[in-house]
């Protein structure tokens, strides 16, 4: 397990020069590469603030991925952070989504998966989400996709 402050590393050490659509679908590609490679059945869906560029659903998905996507894609957008990183800041500071932010934990799902993609100096131009395996799991893999990139 990784603790708060390798989260925000993270986070930190895999901000882009650039980003585009096409960056997005290398991003992609890479990724349900990988996926493909290992067996593993993950959705992989990458957003710009509610445009799709990415999205494939592997063997082995169903529809509740999607709503899993869709709730940690919430999670980075409104907190501009990982869902893996929320959900451990939440856990460790005893705290419930609803506190403070009255956010529905049925539409904010923190777990592990969704990652910000960060331009360097600009912040977050889009979110890579990961829905299938562990949450950590889903955390690691959006990681290995985004180092390939960086």
């Amino acid at each position: 397990m990784k603790n708060l402050d390798e989260l925000l590393n993270e986070e930190e050490n895999l901000q882009l020069a650039t980003f585009s659509n096409t960056t997005a679908w290398e991003m992609g590609r890479l990724a349900a590469g990988i996926a493909l490679e290992r067996n593993l059945p993950v959705v992989i869906d990458i957003d710009r603030y509610g445009q799709c560029l990415f999205h494939a659903a592997l063997p082995g998905t169903g529809p509740d991925n999607a709503l899993w996507i869709e709730g940690k894609k919430r999670v980075c957008y409104h907190f501009l952070h990982s869902s893996l990183y929320m959900a451990d800041y939440f856990k460790q500071n005893k705290k419930d989504i609803r506190q403070n932010n009255f956010l529905n934990p049925d539409r904010y799902r923190l777990k592990g998966g969704a990652f910000p993609i960060q331009i360097k100096g600009s912040g977050l131009v889009a979110v890579l989400t990961i829905s299938g395996l562990k949450d950590y799991e889903d955390h690691d893999f959006a990681v290995e996709i985004l180092k390939g990139i960086v």
